[in-house]
Parts: structure tokens; C-alpha cells; sequence
């Protein structure tokens, strides 16, 4: 639990007023450790789905307790052999593997880290600068922005909508307004009037959040077209059907569906790469090497980018793994957390349309599954780039 605002703030006074430099980095830890942090973390948590600092104590339970198979003694320290009957710890390949979406929280937490030291340097030369009256508000800010930029470039028509509703949000004039919630990170929007209520929590918020269309429907003037109709106009008409304050990422997640607005590939991903053999092997490593640094990668990925990037691969694609001695057919659907007779059904359907995945996924349309099959290109290729040997 992080400290108050009051607490925060006297942490950075006496970090700015401590004139002695090794005394002044104790405090500058101090106030990162218990109070920049917690908040942070808040904001990715709220933002991304991501919470960081309980994921980082989730691994370091892994590594550092573990329960003997042979005795089971509980051990509390990170030995690879039991302290009581000697038995060898087995440990996973991969314990707890990140997802896509954590390893993008993990970049946006460093990034806004090493921007927040650098500015607290600042401050501590000079002290009048510091924003001691604003202070969770300027590192949720910081953090905030950080995340746009990453959005940017990971979803450059997701940020180009984004970037409409603000500007429409904060025009005066335009009865709508942008406000800050109660929680760190959140942004409500709604009618003027409306500005500093809370979130709605009606029933209809509920349904947009999982059926845009047929709240659109409902919404809407009869025989409307919402890609259509000005944007203006359509926040109009979908504010006055839902009755109060939405957070800003359920309105942006629910037009873009709504618009049919998505990404595709980004620049760096080349045209066509949707196939396991388009990625290269370094001349200095064997084809069974580099298939063993991909099936590693492969767990690193969300489930269904797994399955969205595999179901689209031959059956021989598959079977080279195997053959390599990557893994097995139990490990594929373990892979896929399916189970193993459901792939065996799958194996001779390989590989699969992107209508046909969707359908295996739950989704309404192929075109999330290309988007989390690009997604899973690009961390793959990353992946792979820096674990060259």
C-alpha cells in the first residue's frame, strides 16, 4: 500500500532539502519505493490491465519458496535441492511467462522511472520547481502520457480516435468535458453538466462495454449509420442513452469497434509475414537451436495470440517441433491451454482461417484475430532479436 499524498509530499521535501548527495539518494528511494511507485503502478493497473508490482511478487514467490516433491518440506529459499532430503528442485523453462501486455507495461514503468529520477534531480537543484501542490496529479500525468506515446506507435488509428475525442472532449463550446475520477489514472467524460459526477454504473454502461452494436441500435435515430454520422453527433446521442460519465477507454474501445476502426501491421513488420518459416535463422545457429528459442518465445505470448499465431501454421510446421524434440503433442495443448483431444481434432484442419480461429476464440470478426496475430509477430521477432545467440 502506498503512502497519502501528505506523506508523499513531506518524502520529496526532504529529499529537496537534504544538501548532502548520498543522504539525498536515500531519500529519493524512499519516496520512489512507497510513494511514486504505488501510484504508477495504479495508473498501468487501471490503463492496461496490468499490475505490475503483484506480478513481481508472484515471481519472486516462485522463485524464492518452493515445496519438495519427495518430502514436502516447504522451502523458503531459493536452493535447487531440498534442504532436508536432498531431492533436486524442478524448475520450469518458463515460470510465469509475461504476456504481451505486461511486457508493454514493463517498457511504459521503466520509461516513466527513468524520466521521474531525471526530473527529481532537477528539482533538487532547484526546490522551487517541484510540484509539491500537485503532486499525484503530475506523476499520473507523467505516467499517462507515457502511455499515449506508446499507443502511438503500437495503434496509430486507435491513437488517431483517441486523439478526436480529446480534442472534441476539452473544446469549449461543444457541451462535453474531461475530467479526472477518483481513482489514479481515471479519465470520465460525458456532458458539461456533468462534469465531477462519478462513473456511471447502469446497466446500459454494462452492455456497451460488451455490445456496441446493439447498443448503437438502441442509441441511435432508426436507420442511422454511425460511421457516417459526424462524431459530434454521435457522443451526443450515445451520452443521452447512457445517463452519466464513461471512463474514456470504454467510450474509445467501444467506437472503435463500433466504426470498425483497427490496426494492422506496423511499418516494421513486413508485408505477408504471417508464417512460422518467414522468420530468419542466424547463420551461426543450427535450425533445431532457433526452433528451440522459438518454442521458448512461444510461451511468453497471451494465450490467444498462441493461438492466433499457431492456428495459422501447417501441420509440418508443428511437427518439426516435435521432431527437434521442442515439445510434444501434450505440449501443444498445453500451449494452447486446450485439451488434448480438442487439438487432435484441430491437427487435421491445419492450418485454419482466420473466420474459423475467430469462431475457436469467441471473437466477433477475423479481423482481431489478424490484430493478435500481428501482435504476436511483432513480439516474436523482438524476442528473437535479442536472444540471438
Amino acid at each position: 500500500m502506498g503512502r497519502s499524498t501528505q506523506e508523499g509530499r513531506e518524502l520529496l521535501i526532504r529529499f529537496l532539502r537534504e544538501r548532502n548527495e548520498d543522504q539525498a539518494l536515500k531519500w529519493l528511494e524512499v519516496f520512489l519505493h512507497e510513494f511514486a511507485v504505488p501510484l504508477i503502478n495504479a495508473v498501468l493497473r487501471r490503463k492496461l490491465g496490468v499490475d505490475l508490482l503483484r506480478r513481481r511478487k508472484q515471481r519472486e514467490a516462485n522463485i524464492t519458496s518452493w515445496k519438495c516433491s519427495e518430502c514436502g518440506t516447504e522451502a523458503t529459499i531459493p536452493a535447487l535441492v531440498c534442504p532436508l532430503c536432498g531431492t533436486r528442485r524442478q524448475v520450469p523453462s518458463n515460470p510465469l511467462p509475461l504476456t504481451a501486455q505486461e511486457l508493454d507495461a514493463e517498457d511504459i514503468f521503466a520509461e516513466a522511472m527513468t524520466a521521474l529520477i531525471d526530473r527529481l534531480w532537477q528539482w533538487w537543484e532547484r526546490p522551487e520547481k517541484a510540484p509539491l501542490d500537485y503532486l499525484p496529479q503530475y506523476l499520473v500525468r507523467l505516467t499517462l502520457n507515457l502511455i499515449a506515446q506508446h499507443w502511438r506507435q503500437q495503434f496509430p488509428n486507435l491513437y488517431r480516435l483517441r486523439s478526436q475525442l480529446l480534442y472534441l472532449l476539452e473544446r469549449q463550446g461543444k457541451g462535453f468535458a474531461l475530467w479526472e475520477g477518483k481513482a489514479p489514472g481515471e479519465q470520465l467524460c460525458g456532458f458539461v453538466e456533468w462534469q465531477g459526477r462519478p462513473r456511471c454504473s447502469s446497466e446500459r454502461y454494462h452492455l456497451w462495454s460488451i455490445d456496441p452494436h446493439r447498443c448503437a441500435l438502441d442509441a441511435l435515430p432508426p436507420g442511422s449509420d454511425p460511421k457516417t454520422m459526424p462524431l459530434p453527433q454521435l457522443l451526443a446521442h450515445l451520452f443521452h442513452w447512457l445517463g452519466g460519465p464513461i471512463e474514456l477507454d470504454d467510450l474509445l474501445a467501444g467506437l472503435a469497434e463500433l466504426l470498425d476502426i483497427h490496426d494492422l501491421p506496423l511499418a516494421e513488420l513486413p508485408d505477408g509475414m504471417e508464417r512460422a518459416e518467414d522468420f530468419r535463422v542466424a547463420e551461426e545457429e543450427t535450425t533445431s537451436d532457433f526452433l528451440f528459442r522459438l518454442w521458448d518465445t512461444l510461451w511468453q505470448l497471451s494465450v490467444p495470440q498462441r493461438q492466433a499465431f499457431l492456428l495459422k501454421q501447417e501441420r509440418e510446421v508443428w511437427e518439426c517441433f516435435i521432431q527437434h524434440g521442442c515439445g510434444s503433442w501434450k505440449d501443444f495443448a498445453q500451449l494452447l491451454e486446450i485439451p488434448l483431444t480438442a487439438l487432435q481434432e484441430l491437427l487435421p484442419r491445419l492450418p485454419l482461417s482466420d473466420a474459423e480461429i475467430a469462431r475457436q476464440l469467441h471473437l466477433p470478426h477475423r479481423q482481431k484475430v489478424i490484430n493478435l496475430r500481428h501482435a504476436a509477430l511483432r513480439r516474436l521477432r523482438r524476442w528473437l532479436e535479442n536472444r540471438r545467440p
